[in-house]
């Protein structure tokens, strides 16, 4: 087994994705960067290219169902990074809050059956979101910039739409129907209950800005089979050590405005070409890409790139085990019917009041 999930490090699947796809998406990555790069406002720019990231929810149906999805993705988004936003102002509420999140995101995306990436960029905008500073005055302010960045990224999906109309297949769109109780309320609650968690652990032995660890957590159980969690857990920890020493290679420069806007469209292109073909590879240019978004947004500093690489390796550790313990309790029909009874026995008893 231990063979079987190292030469899944090295194996490239086959797909169908044509490579204008991450090249749009770096388009609305990288453009509010440049823009704010010009002005000299790279911070504000990173909050707008968080928004440009509701472009990987393009679905490949119709053109008119796919800005249906966008928008709605868009307002999902949006809302989530200005709850996250605000439980800021109460660090003992982040982790209460992003679960809420990480369930509620996981809910709406398996009810209406939506595909990858599914709740992962809500939460992850929540959580940059919580950990980013900022005076309160200015949260209307980013959450504006966030859909700024969500309109421009659908305003690209059409383009991107029209020109590979005919390059791409078109899918007819499933017809929503009720996945059952257990996967669409116990699934999601299993998942808000351990993203939480991380974030209290990660609070309570120490961990300063802890961003990664939820993130992280949540990526590990997006597995769909207890077998794939270990995989993606496998990938994502040696991908990211590979990643955050090229991070720390990166930081050791000093980096411009304008170097570090290029440097984030070139991981955003890269990570989005390679992550259906291997995962663990794809982690190599989303990290770095993901640790130059938080520094220029002030989620964490630059005084010393070693101290961000060691931070950043214990948060992906903390985040990998708690994520695969959640899946754990995901994929094991005993702990599983544990918090479903429980759950349950909660909405029965709501009833008989």
């Amino acid at each position: 087994m231990l063979k079987e999930l190292f030469s899944q490090l090295f194996y490239f699947n086959k797909t169908d994705r044509i490579w204008q796809l991450p090249f749009a998406c770096a388009i609305c990555v990288g453009a509010p960067l440049l823009v704010s790069a010009y002005f000299d406002k790279l911070n504000y720019g990173i909050v707008a290219s968080l928004g440009g990231l509701v472009f990987l929810y393009i679905p490949k149906t119709k053109i008119h169902h796919r800005m249906v999805i966008l928008m709605a993705c868009s307002f999902g988004m949006a809302t989530s990074f200005t709850l996250g936003a605000l439980s800021h102002f109460s660090p003992t509420l982040i982790g209460l809050v992003l679960g809420m999140i990480a369930s509620l995101g996981a809910m709406v995306c398996r009810f209406y059956q939506l595909n990858t990436p599914g709740n992962f960029f809500f939460i992850m905008l929540a959580t940059l979101g919580a950990y980013m500073p900022f005076e309160i005055a200015n949260l209307p302010y980013l959450s504006g910039l966030v859909l700024i960045g969500t309109m421009f990224a659908c305003v690209i999906a059409f383009i991107y739409s029209i020109a590979t109309f005919q390059k791409t297949a078109i899918e007819t769109p499933k017809e929503h129907t009720y996945l059952g109780f257990e996967e669409v309320i116990v699934d999601p609650v299993i998942i808000g209950i351990f993203v939480g968690l991380s974030v209290f652990v990660a609070g309570l032995i120490g961990l300063e800005k802890p961003y990664w660890v939820p993130i992280t957590c949540v990526a590990i159980m997006q597995g769909m089979t207890m077998r794939s969690t270990w995989i993606r857990q496998l990938h994502r920890v040696v991908g990211t050590a590979v990643g955050v020493g090229l991070s720390w290679v990166l930081l050791s420069f000093s980096l411009n405005e304008w170097s570090i806007a290029v440097l984030i469209m070139l991981f955003s292109f890269l990570s989005e070409y390679f992550v259906v073909r291997n995962y663990g590879f794809a982690m190599l240019f989303i990290t770095p890409m993901t640790i130059l978004m938080a520094e220029s947004s002030g989620v964490i500093s630059a005084d010393s790139s070693t101290l961000i690489v060691l931070t950043r390796l214990e948060d992906i550790v903390l985040g990998s085990l708690i994520g695969v313990l959640g899946g754990l309790f995901l994929h094991t029909p005993n702990l599983r019917n544990l918090v479903s009874k429980s759950l349950k026995f909660l909405y029965f008893f709501k009833n008989a009041r």
